[in-house]
């Protein structure tokens, strides 16, 4: 889900709806506390420039025996 909203490997995430993420707990706990279907924008690293994606908040999925909420 995340590849289809643009993302790509080594993205950074810096941002999200305007605040600062530093962490990658920080963006699981952004993605996690939102509704499935809100829409949540992202400002992103790639090769050192900086660009920015609105990406949907998509239903848990089973990965392993963990739930994961991604983004599509």
């Amino acid at each position: 889900p995340a590849a289809r909203a643009g993302l790509r490997k080594d993205d950074i995430v810096v941002m999200a709806d305007d605040r600062r993420i530093r962490t990658a707990s920080q963006l699981r706990n952004k993605i996690g506390l939102s509704r499935v279907g809100q829409d949540v924008k992202l400002t992103i690293v790639r090769g050192g420039q900086t660009s920015s994606a609105v990406v949907k908040v998509a239903p848990p999925v089973q990965a392993s025996s963990t739930s994961t909420r991604l983004l599509h």
